[in-house]
């Protein structure tokens, strides 16, 4: 998914700097890009993992609950592969959860439509979600979801799509936009057992670059890794 403009990552202290350059792309609310101010605003909160030949991302989250906002308030979760660097294609799947309480599943092939599973994988507030992706090739791929509280999975396939993904960007995101008119409070939303797989190379989070969110300057993220890999966004807006 990407944003109708481009934005740049920010980086946050202490991280490595992202060249202004950087035009990341977007979730499932990419129909919001509009309202970012190029280089300066960031839709993604969260790390990302940079390098060559990543075919496998993965990380676990509890849903948190956010209610008493408005309904077009919201904030998405999502593991993806490309995005950042790369913005041929992004393979990502995850949550969206709105300011109302309302939560939804989705995943898509960006740029092609995101698609949302609604009752044929069901989420709520207090679930615990595996999330992940994997590519077979650099048109071809898997993504799943697992509801580790009600024991459901999702998967689905994708083959010989027609945009081609770099396998240069393993990313754990918090993101804003799209029909959202506000970045929603969510409160504190981490993602654990975080691993990613290029060839014979396995990472976690540790050492990624750390984005964060960031709207008409204001910053609204405070997200960092731990050495135990985990990625810990809270609010601050």
């Amino acid at each position: 998914m990407k944003t109708a403009i481009g934005v740049a990552l920010l980086s946050a202290a202490g991280a490595i700097a992202i060249p202004e350059d950087f035009k990341p792309v977007s979730g499932p609310y990419h129909r919001n890009g509009g309202k970012f101010s190029a280089k300066r605003d960031s839709p993604w909160g969260g790390a990302v993992q940079e390098g060559n030949g990543w075919t496998y991302v993965v990380g676990t989250t509890k849903i948190p609950t956010i209610t008493g906002q408005d309904e077009y308030a919201g904030t998405a979760a999502w593991v993806g592969i490309d995005g950042y660097r790369c913005s041929n294609a992004i393979l990502q799947t995850g949550v969206q959860a709105h300011g109302d309480g309302t939560v939804r599943a989705w995943y898509e092939w960006w740029p092609e439509a995101p698609v949302y599973y609604d009752s044929k994988f069901p989420v709520k507030s207090g679930d615990v979600i595996r999330m992940s992706v994997n590519a077979t090739s650099r048109n071809s791929g898997s993504s799943m979801l697992e509801n580790l509280t009600t024991g459901k999975k999702i998967v689905t396939p994708y083959r010989n799509m027609r945009e081609s993904l770099c396998l240069t960007d393993a990313e754990w995101i918090l993101e804003y936009g799209g029909d959202s008119q506000s970045f929603a409070d969510f409160g504190e939303w981490d993602f654990s057992d975080t691993k990613a797989i290029a060839g014979n190379k396995q990472v976690t989070a540790t050492g990624s670059n750390i984005v964060n969110v960031r709207i008409n300057g204001q910053t609204l993220t405070d997200c960092s890794t731990t050495n135990s890999g985990e990625v810990d966004c809270s609010y601050s807006g």
